[in-house]
Parts: structure tokens; sequence; C-alpha cells
């Protein structure tokens, strides 16, 4: 009998256990989202995208304001951050465009920590990659304009040599 005495009160205390493991876990999440977001929001000038849109399987196309797309569900939704530093929730439904301001509650809800994380973490790299190309591009530019400013300077060197030769 005093075995299951002890199990009891052992059982009492994992559950209390677990019900503020799960609180901190809830709390450390919800900290995470908003800072997530704040990040997401100072890199905004670097991030946004102006051109995106939601379709409906339809065909029809709707224009999306500018912001920064923090989650996509196909081509119907997505969960864009605007310049008010706003959530907000694009659904493309048979010919109509839904929207509305959602909280970080809701986007972790709907969507996930992690899934928000990972699209998030993809969202960056593929901007760091997209400005090492735009670097390299430059570069590229800056060399071939210097060696065609050479190439002019001593074309044109000869010229005058040339013509005060003759």
């Amino acid at each position: 009998m005093e075995d299951i005495s002890n199990m009891i009160q052992r059982l009492n205390y994992t559950e209390e256990e677990k019900c503020k493991a799960y609180e901190r876990l809830e709390y450390i999440i919800g900290q995470a989202i908003e800072e997530i977001l704040n990040i997401l929001y100072d890199l905004y000038p670097s991030l946004k995208k102006d051109d995106m849109t939601v379709r409906n399987y339809k065909g029809d196309v709707f224009s999306v304001e500018q912001g920064i797309m923090v989650y996509h569900k196909g081509i119907e939704e997505k969960i864009v951050l605007n310049q008010d530093k706003k959530l907000i929730y694009y659904n493309a439904t048979n010919s109509e465009l839904i929207t509305h301001e959602m909280t970080s509650e809701e986007l972790l809800n709907e969507v996930g920590f992690e899934k928000v994380y990972i699209n998030i973490k993809q969202l960056v790299r593929d901007r760091i990659r997209m400005n090492n190309e735009e670097i390299l591009n430059y570069r590229n530019q800056a060399s071939k304009t210097e060696l065609y400013v050479g190439e002019l300077k001593r074309d044109c060197k000869y010229v005058a040599q040339m013509q005060n030769g003759i």
C-alpha cells in the first residue's frame, strides 16, 4: 500500500512539473516569436518585397501590400509583416481576397514556431545569397569598366602620338 501512495505522490509531482515546464515553454516561444518579428522588422528595408500576389486555383490574382512574407501556404495563403509592424493574413478564396490582422499568438497557433523559424531562416539565407550575387556582379562590372577606361586611355594616347608624329 505504501508503494501505491509513493507512486501517487510521484505522479502528482510529475504532473505539476509537467504543467510548469509547459507554461515555461509557452512563455519562451512567445518571447522568441516576438524577438523574431522585431529582427525581421529591423531588416525590413532589405527583406521587403513590393510585388507579392496571392492567387486562387481559378486563376484570380490579387496584389498584396508591400512587406516581408513570414509564411505562405500554397498559392492561396500568405502571412506578411507589413511596414507598420503588423502581421496580415491573406487568403484568396473563390473570387475574393480575405485579409485580417493576426497576432503573434495566432501565428504560432496557425503555423507553429518551427515552421516560422525555418521559413525566416531560409528568407534571410536567400537574401544573403542574392546580395552575394549582386556584389560579384558589381565587382565584375567595376573591373570591366576600369579595363575599358584603361583601353580607351591607351588608345587615345596612341592616337595623340600618331597625330603629333604626322
